[in-house]
């Protein structure tokens, strides 16, 4: 994993209730893809949030991000 993804999921795991965090990142880093699909998973499977919280810029993108969560409980084959 690079550098700057093993920083961002070092960050993620040291939140603490209330904490937020802003990262800058360039396109392609999958910056959308830790926040809003393996941080609600991870957060889900361990149990450590019992409600996840998404906003997208528009409703569609809110949409698709739990769209997005809900097919890999259901399709992935290792869950």
């Amino acid at each position: 994993m690079p550098e700057s993804r093993q920083e961002l999921v070092a960050d993620i795991e040291a939140l603490k209730p209330g904490e937020s965090i802003s990262r800058i990142a360039p396109r392609g880093s999958a910056k959308s893809t830790w926040i809003t699909l393996i941080y609600p998973i991870w957060k889900t499977v361990y149990r450590v949030k019992k409600y996840i919280v998404l906003l997208g810029d528009t409703q569609p993108n809110a949409s698709k991000f739990l769209e997005n969560i809900r097919r890999e409980f259901e399709d992935n084959e290792l869950s």
